[in-house]
């Protein structure tokens, strides 16, 4: 029986929730998978095989080892390698590597043990908590900007799950960061299932929704979960015994190398992703640990969550209402004042300190959008504490009389199109036409 109908035989007789969790861990795009086959195939190919092997922690590696000489493994770590399906059970309780498995095992030589080398911070943890609560705060709102240009744009899948440099630049330049961060945030919003790739074209998730009106508390968690699942218990349960041997600050990198002996080993690392998202995320910050990251290994993301939220930059019912039309938000906005400011401005930088635009056509989408002249003077107002400056005043009244003056409905007895105007000139233009 060939390697490729054996693995989708494997899959046949897993749970739905084994197979999410393969997924998660194999980070496996699930969307152009059409049966276990097609399955079986993504999960064979080299470069997967060998991202994976790359992420097996020491125990997994271990008895990896000893199944390919043919001796007896942990039963604990072999079962962990047949979910990761690199390894399938024998008639009876015994345990055989597929052969695309040893081939790619080959390729990995162990490193010198880094044990030795210790690495101490100078930073105390309450610096790092605070570096961190600023990484998380920029990381969610990156990724709610992403979701708004993503439901006003069309933005198409480049290469192979890539994103094009325009899109890339665009969000890039409103966050004012790098072309590689922006790119990192897609890949940060792929995993969560913020976004997903379908027909060839990058479109919401299925928590986007949820995302936009959820409080940063519950965007952490959710950012939090789902790394957690990515890394997988048994990585988990080994970091986290090698972390609780420390006191102070915690250096990632080093505690990576130690429980991951291949996890440079491979270009795609699972394990080097999972670095580079725990930067983003604020689990780390310059590669220490934060003072919630044990509680996210351990599955406590309630506590996790408390404990950050004391380093997120408090929100503030602020705005600066300027003569040039531009707004500027000095501190971080509630989210419901973000959501109902988006509807009739144009944002231009978005960070710590965001700026945003009113323009006639701005006024207009919030007009549309059920939005009325007196709320959007309510709400700029209060925010700014002061008397709107003379250009915008104008701006919002030249917008409301403008706003509506035709309108197209119809007539259900005549089954025929009603053009309706206040202005004389513009109806009769309408009409020529």
């Amino acid at each position: 029986m060939s390697e490729l109908l054996r693995l989708a035989s494997a899959l046949r007789r897993s749970t739905d929730d084994q197979i999410r969790q393969l997924l998660r861990e194999r980070m496996i795009n699930s969307t152009p998978l059409r049966d276990f086959f097609d399955l079986a195939e993504a999960l064979g190919k080299p470069t997967s095989i060998a991202s994976t092997v790359a992420g097996l922690p020491k125990s997994q590696v271990e008895a990896l080892e000893k199944i390919i000489a043919g001796e007896k493994p942990a039963p604990a770590a072999a079962q962990e390698l047949t979910n990761l399906m690199l390894v399938e059970t024998l008639d009876g309780s015994g345990f055989t590597a597929y052969e695309s498995t040893v081939e790619a095992f080959s390729q990995f030589v162990r490193p010198a043990d880094p044990s030795a080398v210790f690495e101490v911070s100078e930073t105390l943890q309450s610096d790092i908590d605070r570096d961190a609560g600023v990484v998380i705060f920029e990381t969610m709102q990156a990724l709610t900007e992403l979701l708004f240009d993503l439901e006003q744009r069309f933005i198409r899948e480049v290469g192979k799950r890539n994103v094009g440099l325009p899109d890339l630049k665009r969000l890039a330049n409103h966050l004012r960061k790098s072309n590689d961060y922006a790119r990192e945030v897609y890949d940060l919003a792929n995993l969560s299932g913020l976004i997903v790739l379908t027909d060839a074209r990058w479109q919401l998730g299925q928590t986007a929704v949820d995302w936009v009106s959820w409080n940063p508390q519950q965007r952490f968690a959710h950012l939090s979960q789902s790394w957690r699942s990515i890394l997988g218990d048994s990585s988990a349960d080994e970091l986290l015994a090698s972390i609780l041997k420390h006191t102070g600050p915690v250096s990632l990198s080093r505690e990576l190398k130690l429980t991951y002996p291949f996890a440079d080993g491979a270009v795609n690392s699972r394990i080097s992703k999972l670095a580079r998202l725990a930067e983003l995320i604020g689990i780390s910050a310059d590669g220490w640990l934060s003072g919630w990251a044990k509680d996210i290994w351990t599955g406590e993301i309630e506590k996790a969550t408390e404990t950050a939220k004391s380093r997120l930059p408090a929100t503030q019912r602020k705005l600066i209402c300027q003569a040039d039309l531009s707004l500027v938000a000095p501190g971080p906005l509630p989210t419901d004042i973000e959501i109902e400011l988006r509807k009739f401005t144009e944002t231009e930088q978005i960070g710590m300190a965001s700026t945003y635009r009113l323009s006639a056509l701005s006024i207009s989408h919030g007009l549309e959008t059920g939005l009325t002249e007196a709320a959007i003077r309510t709400l700029l107002t209060e925010l700014s504490g002061k008397t709107l400056p003379q250009p915008i005043d104008y701006l919002l009244r030249e917008g409301a009389q403008r706003f509506g003056r035709l309108t197209v409905g119809e007539n259900g007895e005549l089954l025929r199109s009603v053009i309706r105007s206040s202005d004389q000139i513009l109806l009769q233009e309408n009409l020529k036409a």
